[in-house]
């Protein structure tokens, strides 16, 4: 089902005369920034600091409507950068560029959040996340400042 919505979307975008020139990943960086009881948490416990990617294609809103959940996933990326501050670098490692064909109408986006699970234990942050396009996300550092759960 999923490659048959696609499939119209891209046929849509074909007939458009307005394609936008497909945009390249450029690589960015995101600075966590811990309060001190989280940094302190953390280092006593040893639990990771994981800066999660997920990567997205967004069409315009007549194309958008087709799909399921109205952008076409472009792949995942997680970086971790140990238990206390620091800046993760994210390369684009799981960004799928060909899941959207060249000159399709739209904005490859990210959604980055923070956090320390690791699939085995619960997460102990309270982060801010961020939300926009990959142009956005490279043209400076994108900070985001985290504090331990129930923290006031």
């Amino acid at each position: 089902m999923r490659t048959l919505v696609l499939a119209v979307v891209l046929a849509v975008a074909a007939a458009d005369p307005c394609r936008a020139a497909p945009e390249p990943f450029r690589p960015f960086s995101v600075s966590v920034t811990l309060s001190p009881k989280a940094r302190d948490t953390l280092v006593r416990t040893g639990r990771q600091v994981r800066v999660a990617a997920m990567y997205g294609f967004r069409p315009p809103e007549r194309l958008a409507r087709k799909l399921p959940d109205g952008e076409i996933v472009l792949g995942r990326e997680t970086v971790a950068v140990g238990p206390a501050d620091g800046t993760a670098r994210l390369v684009g490692r799981g960004y799928d560029a060909k899941a959207v064909r060249p000159g399709m109408p739209g904005e490859r986006r990210v959604l980055i959040n923070v956090h320390t699970s690791d699939g085995r234990s619960d997460n102990l942050l309270d982060c801010g996340i961020f939300e926009g396009t990959l142009a956005e996300a490279a043209a400076r550092p994108i900070g985001i400042a985290c504090k331990l759960i129930g923290e006031d």
